[in-house]
């Protein structure tokens, strides 16, 4: 069976700019009003170290807004999660060193990613959000097990991440807009770890198919509030990987950005793909809160997909937790 799993990455903009009610708080409970309707749950990818800053500087910002962005987000994440929907973390590292000068957050480190840590640090890194996260979420029952990290490129987890994931516990990397042709299941162990990236969900598009109206629009817009959105660290060897994709590009399943007709789409490609009669396989599907205008298509999509797929056994929407439950024993 396939099992769907909308992840939604709840941030502001990587350079560190964006208004939280606009670009966090109004667009997530858009999204929440959908996927309740539906009853499908989803992984929301809490980007920790913005919400650390936040809490840094609560009364200062509070000051300048007249609200407290640390005490919003905190009610909204935790009332999501009491709603039944899946909390992991997400680490943009170049938020770790935000400071908030003159009304907005300046980065010291922009191009700061774990490719710039040795293992000890990244060990800290992970080890603080996944305990800031565990703290905020308040509750016996939960446990992070699933990390997104950021300012990278689409890759997945490179190998000084693996052991201070496995020592805290994260089973679950997903990150990669990598399809493995050979991979039956659609997703991978990295290398010898106990660590797996699950893919987000992609199709192979020719440059002149991203041309249209909403990316135009996505793009333009995404432009305005960070002009360097297109960054990311890599390593050499990462770096020519990626720079070798000349002719054509994977496109993520994004509900922010697609039409319905264009996610079904990437559902009925991944049909044709894999033996979902056989495997459990995850679909990874993103979003994000900050370029969110897209109701309507979401909202024809999970009532597409809830009678045509789940309904008729195909697919069930899941979470990361829900699926590591189900699928990811530990030593296996």
């Amino acid at each position: 069976m396939f099992n769907i799993i909308i992840t939604l990455d709840y941030e502001i903009f990587g350079n560190g700019k964006g208004d939280v009610k606009n670009h966090v708080l109004h667009p997530a409970n858009k999204i929440f009003d959908i996927t309740t309707k539906y009853n499908v749950p989803i992984s929301i990818m809490f980007e920790i170290y913005q919400y650390i800053a936040y809490k840094k500087y609560d009364d200062v910002i509070e000051n300048d807004l007249g609200y407290s962005p640390a005490k919003k987000i905190k009610n909204q994440i935790k009332t999501a999660y009491d709603k039944g929907n899946d909390v992991q973390l997400h680490i943009h590292p170049q938020f770790t060193e935000m400071i908030y000068r003159h009304k907005r957050f300046v980065l010291k480190n922009p191009k700061l990613s774990v490719h710039d840590l040795d293992e000890e640090n990244v060990y800290e890194l992970i080890k603080t959000g996944k305990e800031k996260l565990e703290f905020l979420i308040n509750n016996p029952d939960y446990k992070c097990i699933a990390l997104r990290l950021s300012n990278m490129g689409w890759i997945e987890a490179p190998k000084n991440t693996l052991k201070p994931m496995e020592k805290l516990g994260i089973k679950i990397h997903s990150l990669s807009d990598e399809y493995k042709e050979e991979n039956s299941q659609g997703f991978w162990k990295l290398f010898d770890s106990q660590v797996y990236e699950i893919p987000i969900h992609t199709m192979e598009k020719k440059y002149y198919q991203l041309i249209n109206a909403r990316g135009v629009f996505t793009l333009f817009y995404n432009w305005i509030h960070s002009p360097r959105f297109g960054y990311y660290a890599t390593s050499k060897d990462e770096s020519k990987k990626i720079s070798s994709k000349n002719k054509h590009y994977r496109l993520k399943w994004d509900f922010s950005k697609l039409s319905y007709k264009e996610m079904i789409n990437y559902l009925e490609q991944a049909i044709s793909k894999y033996n979902y009669k056989k495997y459990e396989i995850p679909l990874v599907m993103i979003g994000h809160t900050k370029d969110f205008f897209n109701d309507n298509n979401l909202e024809k999509f999970l009532e597409i997909t809830t009678k045509e797929y789940v309904n008729k056994g195909i697919a069930r929407f899941t979470t990361f937790k829900e699926f590591t439950d189900r699928n990811l024993i530990p030593g296996e």
